[in-house]
């Protein structure tokens, strides 16, 4: 005669049956389900998207960091923009620059007469001579 409990037990799908089957093996072998198998994985999955948000986050950090410095470090304006009629030119004795204008083309003219010599450009003169003009220079008072 059948017993009570038998007929309750309703009978297994394909799936389940495949599962409890997977159940016993891995119980009689010792073996991980294939669903356990891929945890390393996943692990190390979660391991690399972490590390890539804390590159990306690092890069912003400097970006962030470098962007006002660098706008700081930048070249600051000039009082007056040059000209083509200008440019700078360095007085190594006295360890300046000037601009080179047309009130220094008038000064040069005017050494140059004091000093009783012929009329060219300063950039065709002398090094001595460039070095006389600019002591001269040190010492006038600048008339516009």
């Amino acid at each position: 005669m059948p017993n009570e409990t038998d007929s309750e037990i309703a009978p297994l799908g394909h799936s389940e049956q495949h599962w409890a089957c997977a159940q016993a093996n891995r119980l009689l072998l010792n073996v991980p389900l294939i669903s356990n198998m891929f945890e390393p994985f996943d692990i190390m999955e979660d391991y690399n998207i972490h590390r890539a948000h804390r590159y990306i986050a690092t890069l912003f950090l400097a970006a962030g960091l470098t962007v006002p410095v660098s706008v700081m470090a930048g070249p600051v304006p000039q009082e007056k923009q040059e000209t083509k009629d200008q440019h700078r030119v360095y007085d190594k004795d006295h360890k300046d620059y000037h601009n080179w204008d047309d009130n220094e083309n008038r000064n040069w003219e005017r050494f140059l007469a004091e000093n009783h010599r012929n009329s060219h450009e300063f950039s065709k003169a002398h090094k001595t001579e460039q070095s006389e003009y600019w002591n001269w220079r040190h010492t006038q008072p600048d008339k516009n």
